[in-house]
């Protein structure tokens, strides 16, 4: 009896474990991408009281460009990192990426600890959630996944009820 049911379960056609369908696909990736973009800001803070482990941003100043050419590269204007820690002169970053002056897209760290003066800080910003920007993200995507299914059961058009099989649509013209 095993045997049989065995057998009539790898002749099924439920999809094999690994390969998601397309739409599965697309809803995983149109969640990804939603995460990845609308859903934080980075909000000016005090630089004393930033909790370590928080993704942070770092404006440098022109004094600061100078002093961080040799660790971090010349024309630096932006680092952004987690927090590692804090001291009364100087903060802890683990890097994620640099914005340069001449560079239009920020150049990617694999996390490289660098010590940065406060007399080099700009400013300093936190990343947090923006809630405002999420609740738009997700009525675009609710309202996306609506369209979709609309598409899908109602299809692109046509001129309805003769298009059907089965309603006497099919052959007469006049």
């Amino acid at each position: 009896m095993m045997r049989g049911f065995r057998f009539a379960c790898a002749r099924c056609s439920l999809p094999r474990a690994g390969r998601p369908s397309p739409a599965r696909a697309g809803t995983a990736t149109l969640l990804l991408v939603m995460q990845l973009t609308g859903c934080f800001t980075y909000v000016p803070m005090s630089s004393t009281a930033v909790p370590e482990g928080s993704r942070v941003s770092v404006a440098v100043t022109d004094r600061g460009r100078v002093a961080l050419a040799e660790p971090v590269g010349p024309g630096v204007r932006r680092i952004e990192g987690d927090m590692m820690g804090t001291t009364d002169s100087s903060v802890v970053l683990s890097v994620s990426s640099v914005e340069y002056m001449d560079l239009n897209v920020p150049a990617r760290w694999a996390g490289e600890r660098l010590e940065i003066s406060r007399d080099h800080i700009g400013e300093l910003r936190e990343r947090q959630l923006s809630r405002s920007r999420t609740w738009l993200a997700i009525g675009l995507g609710a309202l996306a996944a609506v369209g979709v299914a609309f598409l899908a059961i109602e299809g692109f058009g046509g001129d309805g009820i003769s298009d059907r099989p089965g309603n006497g649509g099919g052959g007469s013209t006049q």
